[in-house]
């Protein structure tokens, strides 16, 4: 069971001081993302284009402030017709606090995920889980280097939308944790 935080053990920050450190981070991220081309051009239906960082990218960000996504559980879903996974990866600091958690889903009938392989339905749960942990937490941070806060990877390709072909996310190089946590 998670321990309730009370507002007395939320520390008081200085706003123009974290303003000022998460720039610093933002500036050094957004040279690293774009000197290595981790992200994705998205259209939307007005014309705009919108750059999407590669959960490859978030795990950058997630490194440069102390954070490394750990997935505590993956699960193959009972589901007739289809493979499908859920996945829950929670952020763990280097002191071994929780600092963000999510879940995601994959299946074989996503409109491009037919005809794919089990390991890679399950591989994409984790990277969703993974993208959606990292932007619960630090969107603003990406928000600040330039980018769209919501990774790459949880973007579906629709009809108003056209994705320019750019390198995959490589989640496979992130620095993952088996599932224990420090108490």
């Amino acid at each position: 069971m998670q321990a309730v935080i009370t507002k007395d053990q939320i520390p008081i920050i200085d706003p123009e001081q974290t303003i000022k450190e998460a720039s610093s981070i933002a500036s050094a991220l957004a040279n690293i993302v774009n000197k290595q081309n981790l992200f994705t051009v998205i259209t939307n239906k007005t014309g705009a284009k919108n750059k999407y960082v590669h959960v490859t990218g978030w795990g950058i960000l997630m490194a440069m402030r102390g954070v490394s996504p750990c997935v505590t559980r993956c699960e193959k879903l009972d589901r007739e017709g289809e493979i499908a996974y859920e996945s829950d990866v929670e952020l763990i600091s280097h002191d071994g606090r929780i600092v963000g958690k999510a879940s995601a889903i994959c299946s074989s009938k996503e409109r491009n995920k037919a005809g794919q392989e089990e390991y890679a339905i399950k591989s994409m749960s984790q990277t969703r889980a993974t993208g959606k942990a990292a932007r619960l937490s630090f969107s603003w941070i990406m928000k600040l280097a330039g980018y769209e806060p919501v990774p790459a990877e949880e973007m579906m390709e629709g009809e108003e939308q056209k994705k320019q072909k750019l390198p995959p996310a490589a989640i496979n190089k992130l620095p993952f944790f088996k599932a224990q946590r420090i108490n």
